[in-house]
């Protein structure tokens, strides 16, 4: 069972959000701040609403996966303060954060292997 740490991003009016930055520059800082803790996966996404984003609604997320919550929470007290500073880079929106343990209900051979 892997353990998740979920930020996600929900819209409000007068937001701000760089999705290019996030995806590009964010995204490394991550990659960098949990890869010496065992991390399995790191996934962004840009939510895509067709009406355009509304108040409430999540326009990003950010999962990175762990082999177990001790590993979590351990890259989340280590990461946290240099992801929280780079926040201003490209938004003006807190991020809620969660942690969770995933179950896997697919085939063994669609498990999520190392991280590359």
């Amino acid at each position: 069972m892997l353990t998740k740490i979920t930020a996600q991003y929900r819209w409000f009016e007068g937001a701000t959000f760089d999705h290019a930055y996030y995806a590009t520059k964010h995204m490394a800082i991550t990659l960098d701040a949990v890869k010496g803790f065992g991390h399995v996966r790191l996934e962004s996404e840009q939510v895509q609403w067709p009406q355009g984003e509304k108040s409430g609604q999540v326009v990003a997320a950010t999962s990175v996966y762990f082999p177990d919550m001790s590993s979590a929470r351990t890259a989340l007290a280590a990461a946290g303060d240099a992801l929280r500073m780079d926040l201003v880079n490209y938004t003006n929106i807190r991020p809620e954060m969660r942690i969770a343990q995933v179950s896997s209900h697919q085939p063994a051979s669609w498990q999520f292997g190392p991280a590359g």
